[in-house]
């Protein structure tokens, strides 16, 4: 059958000789509303644990070439201490070691270096006796 122009074409079958199927394709420039609308039924799909549909929705919306949030990965907090970081900071602040606040919040003692000098970038301090104040003058740990 073939496509109505008013609505969305199908590519090629999964048996057909070009290979596996790239899935429906929608018009190529999709207006905004349609491809809002795929996007938040992609996001359904995943709330309600439809794994496979809301791949299928969002490999349509890659295959016309609309712009995905990204899924990975957690939120990022710019140049503003994260919740672990304003923790760790909080340790630093009344002199811990490493190890110590490792132990505190269990976690592996490079994480809190990791943390640490996170923090120390992002508060622009040179040393662990600094991170008191400047984090005071950040919004408090």
């Amino acid at each position: 059958q073939a496509p109505d122009s008013a609505g969305p074409a199908t590519g090629p079958t999964p048996d057909s000789a070009a290979g596996p199927a790239p899935g429906p394709v929608l018009d190529p420039a999709p207006a905004p509303a349609p491809a809002r609308e795929l996007a938040e039924l992609a996001q359904r799909f995943a709330d309600l644990g439809a794994v496979r549909d809301a791949a299928r929705c969002r490999r349509i919306l890659r295959g016309n070439h609309v712009p995905l949030p990204s899924r990975r990965g957690r939120r990022g907090y710019g140049g503003a201490l994260s919740p672990r970081e304003r923790e760790v900071a909080r340790l630093v602040a009344l002199g811990h070691t490493n190890r110590q606040i490792a132990d505190v919040l269990y976690l592996s003692p490079r994480t809190v270096e990791q943390h640490v000098a996170k923090l120390l970038r992002k508060l622009d301090v040179g040393s662990r006796t600094e991170v008191a104040d400047a984090a005071a003058h950040h919004g408090g740990i």
